[in-house]
């Protein structure tokens, strides 16, 4: 029981202690690591879609993955009565 609170009291310290980013340490000389010194990255471009699946849905889809996986469903259970509709 004490190993079990000691490990505890561990896996807790471990989880809380704070975390240092590597891109935010300073050399000593002040200057800052190589990653921060890379080339500019290049603006944000949003006006290209880059899911291009997502083009390739048409309204029988859904239709399509359903009959395709209909093989892989379990049967539906019956209850051994007959039923009230019939």
């Amino acid at each position: 029981m004490a190993a079990a609170l000691r490990s505890l009291r561990r896996a807790q310290q471990v989880l809380l202690l704070p975390r240092i980013n590597a891109t935010s340490v300073r050399t000593q000389s002040g200057d800052s690591t190589p990653e921060s010194c890379s080339a500019p990255e290049e603006p944000f471009n949003n006006t290209k879609y880059q899911n291009l699946q997502h083009f390739d849905y048409t309204p029988f889809t859904f239709v399509d993955l359903d009959v395709e996986l209909a093989k892989y469903r379990l049967p539906q259970p019956s209850s051994g009565r007959p039923s009230p509709r019939h």
